[in-house]
């Protein structure tokens, strides 16, 4: 008897604890918008959005199986050269450096992004369901206090951080790990300009042409004291940076 009494709650434990969307997915409650004052953008239709960032072991994973039908194009997605970029793409096992399994995979195009969206059924937020999914939650910050007084008191030189584990830093109020910081999240939001001088902009040239891609989030190259509400900025859709990589989202069916 006491078997069975058991074994029920440790049912009623499991059902309490079971997530509200699987796979790892969050609906963003968009019928709240109404209720912030200074929203400005597009209403979204319902949505999930990833609970963190694309890790390296998903990235490797697409890459394993869409690389016999590229011809080596997947080669211009990455850079494989940087050092914060984990995955071996020397060999075809493509197989993620020990430890940085869980780490976001970053230096990915828009492209790539959106070829992985693709692959795993989903697609890239647009701008409006980023924001919305991090004004929502409340965009969590990406330090705890202890580490922001690690990182003050640090001499070590920015350019030798990199990402952290997804799900390492603290979750917002909707159970999103690192929406602000961490890394750069690309969306499919486009700015068109004719000139490079309209907003904070990352590795921007003439030739990177007159419509650029929205990204948001911040990355880890931002300090504390840098720190802004809900991070904006434009790049190349080209761009391959050791701090951008990829969130993903999924209309409700």
């Amino acid at each position: 008897m006491k078997y069975f009494r058991f074994m029920a709650m440790f049912f009623v434990i499991l059902s309490i604890s079971i997530p509200a969307a699987a796979d790892d997915m969050i609906p963003v409650p968009v019928e709240e918008l109404s209720t912030v004052a200074d929203w400005s953008l597009e209403i979204p239709a319902p949505f999930l959005i990833d609970a963190s960032e694309v890790t390296n072991a998903e990235f490797a994973a697409f890459l394993a199986d869409i690389t016999p039908n590229t011809d080596e194009q997947w080669r211009s997605w990455i850079n494989g050269e940087d050092p914060n970029f984990k995955i071996d793409i020397d060999s075809e096992s493509f197989e993620v450096e020990e430890g940085f399994e869980t780490h976001p995979v970053v230096t990915v195009t828009l492209e790539s992004a959106m070829r992985y969206a693709e692959w795993a059924g989903k697609r890239l937020p647009t701008n409006a369901q980023w924001e919305a999914a991090a004004r929502l939650g409340g965009a969590a910050s990406r330090v705890t206090e202890e580490e922001s007084e690690e990182i003050d008191g640090s001499s070590t030189d920015p350019t030798e951080l990199g990402p952290l584990p997804v799900e390492s830093l603290p979750p917002d109020g909707l159970g999103l790990f690192g929406m602000l910081g961490n890394v750069w999240e690309w969306t499919t939001g486009e700015y068109e300009t004719e000139y490079l001088s309209f907003v904070p902009t990352l590795g921007l040239s003439p030739a990177a042409g007159p419509t650029l891609s929205v990204v948001r989030g911040g990355g880890f190259l931002i300090g504390p004291d840098e720190e802004i509400a809900y991070p904006v900025a434009a790049v190349s859709p080209k761009a391959r940076f050791g701090n951008l990589g990829i969130r993903c989202v999924r209309e409700v069916d």
